[in-house]
């Protein structure tokens, strides 16, 4: 197998290709939750070449300033792609937003404002869907604080919540998901 063919649908497991079909037929921002390491950036790309490859122009924010694809460290980027892709660092940035840390801790202010303004403009660009992958913290009262706080001001029409125990159960429990969708 081609290693071009490592980032299609077909590794997508069985549910994911359900929520994605599910996405595909709406607008709006799509937030990939979860602790560090348990896959939202690949996860995140799968989603985006899925929705690509079916038509759509797709918005990928990298809100993760530690440990960016899709710019400098301390900064969060946006890319439009319309076409399926092997890796993001294909792609030069099309917008970027400074917050001026590695981490979220102590900078949660920029950290959703700087998402929230990276989703406007990727809307006013035409994209159609926009996931977006967030930071990998999570824990106690920091973490429940800063995805609460951008859930709230975001406002997605889903949530992909990748778990690798219930560590994200604290957040989504306070969370109104009557019309979201939640993995």
């Amino acid at each position: 197998m081609k290693h071009k063919d490592l980032i299609e649908e077909y590794f997508m497991p069985g549910d994911w290709l359900e929520i994605a079909n599910k996405i595909l037929k709406d607008r709006g921002a799509v937030l990939v939750l979860g602790a560090t390491d348990t896959g939202k950036s690949i996860c995140t790309l799968l989603f985006a070449n899925f929705w690509a490859k079916h038509g759509r122009k797709v918005g990928i924010i990298d809100v993760d300033m530690g440990q960016s694809d899709l710019g400098p460290p301390t900064t969060m980027g946006m890319v439009l792609i319309n076409k399926p892709t092997k890796s993001l660092k294909e792609f030069s940035t099309d917008n970027l937003y400074f917050v001026g840390s590695t981490s979220p801790l102590n900078y949660f202010l920029p950290t959703i404002c700087g998402t929230k303004k990276l989703i406007d403009e990727g809307k006013k660009k035409g994209a159609e869907i926009i996931i977006v992958d967030t930071t990998g913290l999570i824990k106690g009262n920091p973490g429940r604080t800063l995805k609460e706080n951008m859930i709230d001001i975001i406002s997605p029409s889903h949530i992909i919540a990748l778990q690798r125990r219930d560590e994200l159960e604290h957040i989504l429990k306070n969370i109104n998901l009557t019309d979201r969708i939640v993995i």
